[in-house]
């Protein structure tokens, strides 16, 4: 405290705090010249940099440290109030995700050859969704109250999404991980003190009554601000303010008690990495804000191929100073709106690229050999790396009466695989052809569509497949070699892949369609039941898991060569089918009466098993347009 200064000479423990008085106060140097701060809560936080130019960066943890509007107070901005309601994390324990920074252990790295690109754990994937999902019924659910204020949160609810979908589908390695982590915590914070505050502090503000009792003090970030009006709106709103004004003004303000204002935490205050670039370096709340949501929203995630001398990941810190216009909170920035794109540099002539075009009919040689017919999916497919067909169930899939049943199905996307279709990895002719399938999709997983066939030879014959895979590589090699991915070195030569025995080959197809089989179920009872009850279908499954299943599940569940077990799953499918609404004929064995039943038959059982399996089979053709994966064993 600077000598001279008696902030307790007005002390009056008995007496109202009004909003220019202070629980705790302060004396602070702001540049050459002394203030008082005077606050509603019991502590002041170290004031903000007034150094200009004041340089934003990010930190080791990839945060701003203090100049980050989600962990510390900043001054008052008149666009940005509503992050003073953003609420202190040891208030809000139920979001302890959002402040939570990720570590190794969480990003889960894909295959052997992409060890370093990877995905956000599914665990904590999940806690973000749940939380995100709650805050986005909160906005659409207040949207009369909001107001004029609607659109404004509508937006920022947009950029949250937009980061949770990176989240969710888009591999990267860990610097970009994180990031995107932190880009949804900070929309998500600033949704979070949005509405607070237009639902429950404006209120307040607006209904100013000097005589009124005040609420206790929202535990928030609040604000710093010189502006007595600001002062008097946070206490009526009991949002936590600290009042700076000259020390030479001090006068009758009541102040209880003098404290030191807190330092930010090593946590917060963490240093700056060297390949960190500066993104704003001014001195004002607004401009630091918006340029720090212009690096959540612009940050490149892979690199342009298109653009000349550019090669590789563009760097995280973004240039020294984003474009501020393009740069806001309130509604994404024009790179982001759809629209076509201007012309390309000073060329004469600009001739359309194509990277995916098909030439017309007729164009290029004539292939001597006609085209393979294509397999029926509807039947068995006879080979030794198939693993034990169910026979009941291809019975079923057999007898689905494709020609009278009206499917519903219009999306395109319908026909995909969750994971490739099992027989794919079994249907070369060739045994070197059926090892190299089953090594890449080893290698590969998640992968494995467009780099299954992976026939980057140069060499190679120049068929369509082999055209658009040089295209892909052409396009995406440079973001490739950033993350040590050598595509001219896939796939490996043959001389230098395992051997798969018929065995293993059976127990890796097994895995793809069990995998399959549960992620099917699942997909079919949200369309026919109309309803979300994930929980509920996967009790349908031994061991309860839809990922990483164990080979000792091969012969548990529908595969179970034991009548009873077998019959326990069955049973629960069909209690599921009783809620779907289906035009296909659903079988008289699946009724509810008949399902309560305690003392079942072999026979029952029998008749149960196979009215669930063709009711399955019938109810997947007529919401997905094709044959469904069936459940197998070993």
């Amino acid at each position: 405290m600077l000598a001279g200064s008696d902030l307790l000479r007005n002390r009056n423990p008995n007496a109202v705090l009004g909003p220019f008085d202070g629980r705790v106060g302060a004396v602070v140097q702001i540049g050459a010249e002394a203030f008082f701060v005077t606050t509603n809560v019991d502590y002041i936080p170290a004031m903000p940099s007034v150094k200009t130019p004041h340089e934003v960066f990010l930190r080791a943890d990839m945060r701003y440290g203090t100049d980050d509007p989600t962990l510390w107070p900043q001054p008052f901005s008149q666009k940005f109030c509503h992050f003073a309601a953003i609420p202190q994390r040891e208030a809000r324990p139920d979001l302890e995700i959002m402040w939570w920074n990720p570590e190794r252990t969480d990003f889960i790295s894909g295959s052997s050859l992409t060890s370093r690109l990877g995905r956000l754990s599914r665990r904590k994937l999940l806690l973000f969704q749940e939380l995100t999902s709650k805050i986005s019924t909160r906005v659409t659910s207040n949207r009369n109250k909001l107001g004029g204020a609607w659109e404004f949160v509508r937006n920022v609810g947009k950029l949250m999404q937009k980061a949770m979908l990176h989240l969710e589908s888009l591999p990267s390695n860990f610097e970009y991980m994180v990031l995107t982590v932190l880009t949804v915590q900070r929309f998500y914070f600033e949704l979070e003190g949005l509405l607070d505050y237009m639902l429950v502090y404006k209120p307040r503000m607006e209904d100013f009554d000097p005589s009124a009792t005040i609420p206790d003090v929202a535990r928030c970030l609040g604000t710093f601000t010189s502006k007595p009006e600001i002062a008097q709106g946070f206490h009526s709103a009991a949002l936590p303010f600290w009042f700076y004004r000259p020390l030479a003004f001090f006068g009758p303000e009541n102040i209880l008690a003098v404290v030191t204002p807190l330092e930010p935490p090593p946590i917060i205050d963490q240093p700056r990495l060297p390949d960190h670039q500066v993104v704003y370096s001014r001195n004002s709340t607004d401009g630091k804000i918006l340029a720090m949501a212009a690096v959540a929203v612009n940050a490149p995630w892979y690199c342009d191929p298109f653009k000349d001398g550019e090669a590789g990941l563009a760097p995280l810190g973004l240039p020294a100073h984003p474009p501020q216009q393009h740069a806001t909170t309130s509604q994404p920035p024009p790179a982001l709106a759809p629209g076509p794109s201007k012309a390309l540099g000073n060329t004469k002539s600009v001739q359309k690229f194509h990277p995916y075009h098909r030439p017309p009919k007729g164009s290029g040689p004539k292939q001597s050999q006609p085209a393979r017919p294509s397999r029926n999916k509807f039947e068995k497919f006879d080979a030794a790396e198939m693993p034990h067909y169910l026979s009941l169930w291809s019975q079923a899939l057999r007898a689905v009466e494709t020609a009278g049943i009206v499917t519903r199905s219009t999306n395109p996307v319908d026909k995909h695989y969750v994971l490739p279709e099992p027989a794919l990895l079994a249907s070369p002719e060739l045994p070197a052809r059926r090892q190299l399938f089953i090594h890449h999709w080893v290698l590969l997983k998640d992968e494995w569509r467009d780099v299954l066939e992976a026939r980057l030879d140069p060499s190679a014959r120049r068929n369509a497949r082999t055209a658009k895979a040089r295209t892909i590589a052409s396009i995406i090699g440079a973001s490739l070699q950033q993350f040590s991915i050598d595509p001219a070195g896939f796939p490996h030569a043959r001389d230098t892949y395992p051997t798969y025995t018929v065995e293993q080959a059976r127990e890796i197809i097994w895995d793809i369609s069990e995998t399959n089989f549960r992620f099917e179920l699942m997909a079919l009872d949200k369309r026919a039941s109309m309803r979300t009850r994930e929980d509920e279908v996967t009790c349908c499954f031994p061991g309860g898991m839809v990922l990483g299943i164990p080979r000792e599940y091969a012969q548990q569940g529908v595969a179970s060569p034991d009548v009873d077990q077998r019959h326990r799953c069955v049973h629960h499918i069909a209690l599921l089918m009783l809620d779907w609404r289906t035009g296909c004929y659903r079988p008289s064995a699946i009724d509810r009466d008949f399902l309560k039943k305690v003392h079942w038959s072999t026979d029952e059982m029998a008749d149960l098993e196979w009215a669930v399996a063709h009711y399955y089979t019938e109810s997947f053709f007529e919401f997905f347009g094709r044959a469904c994966v069936l459940p197998m064993g070993l």
